[in-house]
């Protein structure tokens, strides 16, 4: 606010009076080459202060000085250091494990797949439980009495602990608290490495791969052999068109060389009304945008797939629904042997359909269709990839996922046993 010459005078010796009146007043008044008006004190502890902010008129000054001197009084003062602090703490104490659920969402590049899952697991196994309580008083025994609560299957457990930690990880890093709660020790997590894992992963043969690739729907037959041998994920299955293909022929028209781009995934992500919507998102990671070549000995399959079941068009979908549209995981997975629905006039149980059929076809009822991309890693090891070309291959971020890949089978080590035999012999 601009103020005349005049009003600036009357202001300039209104100050100079207080300032005349020495110990009757508290505090004292400049007037800054603003034009603005700054309010000093010596607090109880002999440092002086300013007014968080400037004032405009005097009178509004000596009321912030009337109400410190109040405050110094009546021995509620506190110095602006120790009142950020204390604002600081009371944000702690109020804040809800699941309000800082919401920023850990708003501050994480997350992909709108990852949200959704982390929603659906805080809402199912966190929110109305130990969600509701504050930050600041969620102790290690509270965490522990959540965890009793939680579902048996180890999978959602680990999803559950991993999600909450996290979240809470934030407020360590906020000092909303000092440590994590849900922190777990080294002995608990001891055995938790890439060994563990790659034994629950069932490992094919390159001839089971075959079988069960004829075991499946044939629109879905080479979905099979893609996946085991190029190390697709499923939803850059989903995604993968016929523009992403580079395909070589010679004279005869036959595939000679092909290579894919992968640079898209299916994700589905639930919208405000419930309902669940595929659409197509960039892969799991940088590292997963990528070329990968296809071994020769399915060019043929690949052929044999784009002239009977790929869709039509120049970007038409590699393999799509019975609608057009993205392939669903329950659509290839289709109904499991002795399914028996209630909706149907069947008197008797189905033999089962889609992949769950046919990896009951060829021994294996517990497969994994992940564990193609495990096949497709572990065969690309034995063929000598180096790991700078595993991780180019399949798209992995570090040495260390590509590690959990890796697997070694009975067949191999048969093989490595003998070569040893055989050195040895030539040694003699």
């Amino acid at each position: 606010m601009a103020r005349t010459a005049t009003e600036t005078k009357a202001l300039v010796k209104a100050i100079e009076k207080r300032r005349k009146a020495g110990r009757a007043n508290f505090g004292t008044v400049d007037l800054l080459p603003s034009g603005r008006l700054r309010a000093r004190y010596v607090g109880p502890d002999d440092h002086r202060y300013s007014a968080p902010h400037t004032f405009d008129a005097l009178v509004d000054a000596d009321a912030y000085l009337v109400t410190v001197r109040q405050e110094i009084l009546q021995g509620t003062w506190l110095s602006p250091a120790d009142k950020k602090r204390a604002t600081k703490t009371s944000a702690a104490a109020s804040t809800s494990v699941n309000e800082l659920f919401n920023d850990y969402l708003d501050e994480g590049d997350l992909r709108q797949g990852t949200i959704d899952l982390y929603t659906y697991q805080w809402d199912r196994f966190i929110r109305e439980s130990i969600g509701t309580e504050p930050v600041a008083d969620l102790t290690a025994t509270d965490v522990a009495t959540w965890r009793t609560t939680l579902p048996a299957g180890a999978r959602q457990r680990e999803q559950s602990e991993d999600l909450l930690r996290a979240v809470l990880g934030l407020g360590v890093e906020r000092r909303l608290i000092t440590f994590n709660p849900a922190a777990r020790t080294r002995r608990k997590r001891k055995g938790r490495d890439t060994r563990a894992r790659a034994r629950d992963t069932i490992l094919l043969t390159a001839a089971e791969v075959v079988l069960l690739a004829k075991a499946m729907p044939p629109q879905r037959s080479f979905a099979v052999l893609i996946s085991a041998w190029c190390g697709l994920r499923q939803g850059e299955l989903f995604a993968l068109r016929k523009s992403d293909l580079t395909i070589v022929r010679d004279d005869r028209n036959r595939i000679t060389a092909a290579t894919v781009f992968v640079r898209r995934s299916v994700v589905r992500s639930k919208q405000p009304d419930g309902t669940i919507l595929a659409h197509e998102d960039d892969p799991k990671s940088d590292a997963g945008i990528r070329r990968v070549a296809v071994p020769p000995h399915i060019l043929a399959d690949l052929d044999h797939h784009l002239t009977r079941y790929a869709q039509h068009g120049d970007t038409g979908l590699m393999f799509p629904n019975s609608r057009g549209g993205y392939l669903h995981p329950s659509t290839l997975y289709g109904d499991q042997p002795g399914t028996l629905r209630p909706d149907s006039r069947r008197a008797t149980a189905s033999k089962g359909s889609g992949f769950y059929r046919a990896r009951t076809t060829i021994g294996q009822p517990l497969l994994k269709w992940h564990a193609l991309r495990h096949h497709a890693v572990t065969r690309a090891v034995y063929a000598g990839a180096t790991q700078a070309e595993l991780l180019e291959r399949y798209g992995h971020s570090n040495i260390a996922s590509s590690a959990i890949y890796q697997h070694a089978d009975q067949g191999r080590d048969q093989q490595i046993a003998a070569q040893m035999s055989a050195r040895a012999t030539v040694a003699n």
